[in-house]
């Protein structure tokens, strides 16, 4: 087959060289119009296809899923990851934002109403405080258990509800602040999957691309008329791989 071809673009080069060495012979063109018909059909021959690298598709779809497929030049099913990535980037900023909002909120609450210092604490103290009534009963239960090393200092770290639901009403605020945390780790398990998924897809892009450039292979001549003055005819020779 690329015998072929390649015979096909002798005769091609040969009859377009032949039809501009008539016009000249025949003083219809000057010699500066024949170099530049000869120039375009050279680079028509020469032209190569536009190549692109299966490497850089899927590291433009990991840095911002939709980009590998914009890049070989099909952005319609590329855009929907782009959009998915937005929308996953508002939700996760969203769930952070309340998840601190609800943070500073559990911790006025606990200062406020369960007599909590000002400090840093650990957020398992912060966990302990919703499940009992005060620092009493907490350090019983570890004493009863001789887990001493776990027992909190009644100076520094002492805390005390008024009722059962004040400490209801604490937990369920420490509660929404954690669940916030929890659910920013699915959403960057989506935004990591978004980009896997569009990279697999820019390299499926790419190999039905080649499977296509490999399989069209075609040669167009043509003859276009010069409207000049001088008048004559132009050659154009192309071969597509």
């Amino acid at each position: 087959m690329r015998y072929i071809m390649f015979a096909l673009l002798i005769v091609g080069n040969l009859s377009a060289q032949s039809l501009l060495q008539l016009r000249h012979d025949s003083g219809k063109l000057n010699p500066g119009t024949i170099q530049q018909d000869e120039m375009q059909v050279q680079a028509q021959l020469q032209a190569p296809d536009e190549k692109k690298s299966t490497t850089l598709a899927v590291l433009y779809s990991v840095l911002l899923p939709g980009m590998g497929e914009l890049y070989l030049g099909n952005y319609n099913s590329g855009k929907l990851f782009t959009m998915a990535d937005a929308a996953l980037w508002i939700t996760y900023f969203g769930m952070d934002y309340y998840s601190k909002y609800q943070k500073d909120n559990f911790k006025t609450f606990a200062a406020v109403n369960g007599g909590v210092k000002p400090g840093v604490y650990s957020d398992a103290y912060y966990a302990d405080l919703g499940n009992y009534m005060g620092i009493t009963e907490y350090n019983d239960e570890k004493s009863f258990q001789r887990q001493f090393t776990e027992m909190y200092d009644a100076n520094q770290q002492a805390w005390q509800w008024d009722s059962q639901t004040e400490r209801r009403d604490y937990r369920r605020i420490w509660l929404s602040s954690q669940q916030s945390k929890i659910n920013l780790r699915f959403v960057v398990g989506a935004l990591v999957l978004n980009r896997a998924v569009s990279a697999i897809n820019a390299v499926r892009i790419q190999i039905a691309r080649n499977k296509k450039a490999a399989q069209q292979t075609s040669m167009q001549i043509g003859f276009s008329p010069d409207f000049s003055p001088k008048g004559g005819m132009v050659a154009n020779l192309a071969l597509q791989f």
